[in-house]
């Protein structure tokens, strides 16, 4: 148990059975909490190293469709490094988790970055590749999320930087993807539909505990949709700190239905 708190809560240490056992790997976020606790850079320290370019991805669907056709129109991102969200067999399709983005081509994205960052701003330097993700348009170009740990000559601070960057097709240069800049302090709602799955709740709630303790991270909020469950006392498990400020409880009976869940849910999301 990673929560300490002055009442204790030794419900918070539950965990579930396949979880306990190591059945499932997860990711392993430990060495990311050393970079997500880093100062950010700016936007507008980096703003003027390129140019901002209109950015409007071909795979995106303006038009109503059929039943179930969302499902093959999936459109998925890359990966840089690993992940560790293959979750099963390799021979079972569904199980694999998401592809990884070429070194080549981390490296070029990543080497255009940095030179156009140090002609502007000649004092940082890159110490290492936190993340990158793609998100691939063969019609327009690609999209990058660059999540890079840089430090600054003269000094022994380290700093985290996060940007969008796009390389359209057929030019040699990246530019700011238009209307693409992380809103860093925006609150990320949690929707919890649960019905009789307090061990699984005891679980999210440490371990969003712990990620929101060793980031700093305070800008979230969870709403439990709870269809009278008997195992699990949610106000009580969710009044440590920092989750007592930050859940909504709404409670519903009957049967179990998400659909129901959600759209209650999404009510109660600030807007």
């Amino acid at each position: 148990m990673l929560i300490n708190d002055s009442e204790g809560f030794e419900a918070l240490a539950w965990i579930p059975s396949h979880v306990k056992q190591r059945k499932y790997k997860g990711l392993d976020l430990s060495s990311q909490f050393n970079y997500t606790a880093l100062p950010f850079i700016d936007h507008s320290v980096v703003k003027g190293i390129l140019k901002t370019c209109p950015y409007k991805p071909s795979y995106i669907i303006e038009r109503n469709l059929t039943r179930y056709e969302g499902v093959y129109l999936v459109h998925d991102s890359s990966v840089y490094p690993i992940d560790n969200t293959y979750l099963g067999q390799p021979r079972v399709p569904w199980s694999q988790g998401n592809k990884l983005v070429e070194n080549q081509t981390v490296d070029n994205v990543v080497g255009k970055y940095m030179t156009n960052l140090q002609d502007f701003q000649r004092g940082y330097y890159l110490k290492h590749i936190l993340n990158i993700e793609q998100n691939p348009d063969p019609k327009n170009g690609n999209r990058f999320l660059l999540e890079l740990k840089l430090g600054f000559h003269g000094s022994n601070e380290s700093f985290r930087l996060s940007e969008y960057v796009f390389a359209p097709i057929g030019k040699d240069e990246l530019c700011f993807p238009e209307g693409m800049v992380w809103q860093r302090n925006a609150t990320v709602y949690f929707i919890l539909p649960v019905k009789n799955q307090g061990k699984w709740v005891h679980h999210f709630a440490t371990q969003l505990a712990n990620m929101s303790h060793n980031t700093g991270d305070l800008d979230f909020h969870v709403v439990i949709v709870d269809f009278a469950s008997e195992d699990i006392d949610i106000d009580k498990v969710f009044s440590v700190w920092p989750l007592q400020e930050r859940y909504t409880l709404i409670k519903l009976k009957g049967p179990f239905y998400k659909t129901l869940a959600l759209t209650e849910a999404v009510k109660a999301v600030s807007t």
